[in-house]
């Protein structure tokens, strides 16, 4: 009889010993596999944060338009960044509000450049940058030099008069 209780014994020390191994290695799994990510609330945070590529969430307004930036972790030399514009300023044009609202863009940005500017002072970020926000911005670009061009069509015509028929 003795023996059978020393091997319920060990049985349950087994199963618990086994349960706190799953625990610690689901803990160290969540802790370094970039789930858990620190929540900014200052963009000076996010660029201490961008400086190593650490895992980091940030919300912050940007002339008057709430953009969620998320840093995913690195990529090589890269750090891969998640930029989302949320929510347009109070009196967008509709138009405008169609065209950005909800849209985001990955970006793989090189870590050095991280080091030197921050990344809503960045002037070229959308050069490393792919997805639906970047697809609207040039739209909207595109649009407006269309605009511009029809608008100075008289002048451009005239121009072209004057260079082809004077000589």
């Amino acid at each position: 009889m003795e023996l059978t209780k020393r091997g319920a014994k060990n049985l349950s020390i087994t199963k618990t010993t086994l349960i706190v191994i799953i625990l610690i290695i689901a803990i160290w799994f969540f802790f370094f596999s970039n789930i858990i990510k620190k929540n900014c609330s200052t963009i000076q945070c996010f660029d201490e944060q961008s400086i190593q590529c650490k895992p980091t969430k940030f919300t912050g307004i940007v002339d008057n338009n709430i953009f969620k930036y998320t840093i995913k972790g690195s990529e090589g030399d890269n750090c891969k960044i998640k930029i989302e514009l949320d929510k347009m300023g109070v009196g967008t044009p509709i138009e405008l509000i169609d065209l950005f609202e909800g849209r985001s863009m990955e970006c793989n940005i090189p870590q050095n450049r991280m080091k030197e500017v921050s990344i809503n002072k960045m002037q070229d970020v959308i050069n490393f940058c792919t997805g639906s926000l970047k697809e609207s911005i040039y739209e909207l670009v595109i649009k407006k030099l269309y605009g511009l061009v029809v608008q100075n069509m008289d002048e451009i015509l005239e121009d072209i008069d004057k260079n082809l028929f004077e000589e």
